[in-house]
C-alpha cells in the first residue's frame, strides 16, 4: 500500500537527532534513472502491489531536487500504473524550500505533503536547525501560510523528544 523512495540523501538542515549519518546528508546526487525505471517496471507492475498505492518521497530533503525532477517522475509513474490503480504522491519535507513553484506542482499533481515540525518555536528550533546553526521554525511557519494560500493539503510529522513530552498541547 505504501512505497517509500529516497530521491536524494542531501539535506539543507542538520537536525541533531537525524538517523541518517551526517556525511550522507551532505552528499549531492539523486536516485538514478535506472533505479527509477526498475522500480516502475518491477514493483509498480507487481501483482503484490495494492490498487491504492501511496508513493512517499522521504529522507534527505526531497525538495533539494528541482521541481522538474518530480514533474518527470510523477509523469513516468503514471505510465506504469496498473489499470484501475490509484497512485497518490506524498512528499515528506522540512518545508524550508517551499515557494510558489512548489505549491503549483503540489496542486497540479495532487501531492500530499508531510511537514516535519516539532511544535512551537522553542521546541522545534532546539533540534531542527540549518548546518550553520540558524533556526528554521520562522521560515517553516511562513511557508505553511503559503501552502494554506494555495490550498495544498499537508499534515505534520513531529519527532517526540523528552523535552516535547512536557508540552503535549
Amino acid at each position: 500500500r505504501k512505497l517509500m523512495i529516497q530521491a536524494t540523501p542531501i539535506c539543507n538542515m542538520n537536525c541533531s537527532y537525524c538517523y541518517i549519518p551526517e556525511e550522507n546528508r551532505q552528499q549531492k546526487g539523486r536516485i538514478s534513472d535506472e533505479t527509477l525505471t526498475a522500480i516502475y517496471e518491477k514493483i509498480l507492475t507487481s501483482f503484490l502491489i495494492s490498487k491504492d498505492l501511496t508513493i512517499l518521497w522521504h529522507a534527505g530533503e526531497p525538495l533539494m531536487l528541482p521541481v522538474s525532477f518530480y514533474e518527470q517522475v510523477f509523469n513516468d509513474v503514471n505510465k506504469y500504473k496498473q489499470v484501475g490503480q490509484t497512485i497518490t504522491q506524498c512528499i515528506q519535507s522540512n518545508a524550508t524550500l517551499i515557494n510558489d513553484q512548489w505549491c503549483e506542482l503540489f496542486n497540479a499533481y495532487n501531492v500530499y505533503l508531510g511537514i516535519s515540525v516539532d511544535g512551537p518555536k522553542f521546541l522545534h528550533d532546539r533540534f531542527r536547525r540549518y548546518w550553520s546553526g540558524k533556526p528554521t521554525h520562522d521560515l517553516i511557519s511562513k511557508n505553511l501560510k503559503l501552502l494554506n494560500h494555495y490550498d495544498v493539503p499537508y499534515y505534520g510529522l513531529c519527532t517526540l523528544t523528552n523535552e516535547s513530552l512536557d508540552y503535549p498541547d
